[in-house]
């Protein structure tokens, strides 16, 4: 795989983020999947993304990812760091800057097919996620992480890929009992859909 550093400007602001191609794709063919990092302290390539990618090699090679630092924060690798500019807008120009790196990798390799987008947010990134799932139906999937209303951490699911539901998806009912004839709707508490 290729990874490319890149800069460009969202809305007259300057913006880091990296963009991660796999070799071999057939033009067009890959889906663009947007990791959007939790926290406001930044995103690590080699740190967080990169052990995502270990952790689920498949992914590694169906997927042109884009990682975007959000504005006012740190995108990091190899010892290097480059700040993102303009003051933090948790969640609306986050939205904006995730969209526009999406561009960016679309110029970048001919292999991302930008009408076919799957998200991965964390935390803040939860809701970045949901809010760009709400501004275009090009976001096919997303799989969002954050705090459950217990205040635990929930399990990240075994099949990451599995685990990606369509945009705008809602269980039919949420509470299993009142619900008997209707499909399981969670694995390890996770709502699911099969299949890219």
């Amino acid at each position: 795989a290729e990874l490319y550093i890149v800069s460009h400007e969202v809305n007259g602001v300057l913006h880091y983020g990296a963009v991660a191609v796999p070799e071999g794709l057939a033009p067009g063919s890959a889906p663009v999947m947007v990791y959007a990092h939790g926290g406001d302290g930044g995103v690590s390539v080699d740190g967080e993304f990169l052990l995502l990618l270990g952790l689920f090699p498949d992914l590694a090679t169906e997927f042109v990812f884009v990682v975007p630092s959000f504005r006012d924060e740190p995108l990091s690798y190899a010892g290097q760091t480059w700040k993102s500019e303009g003051p933090p807008s948790p969640w609306d120009q986050d939205v904006d800057d995730a969209f526009a790196l999406i561009d960016v990798a679309a110029g970048l390799t001919p292999a991302a097919d930008p009408s076919r987008i799957a998200i991965l947010g964390m935390s803040r990134g939860a809701g970045v996620g949901m809010l760009m799932s709400a501004r275009s139906p090009a976001v096919k999937r997303r799989q969002t992480h954050g705090r459950s209303p217990r205040g635990r951490l929930p399990q990240a699911p075994l099949k990451l890929r599995r685990a990606f539901r369509p945009a705008g998806y809602r269980p039919p009912c949420h509470e299993k009992d009142r619900c008997p004839d209707s499909p399981p709707q969670s694995v390890n508490g996770y709502p699911f859909a099969r299949g890219f």
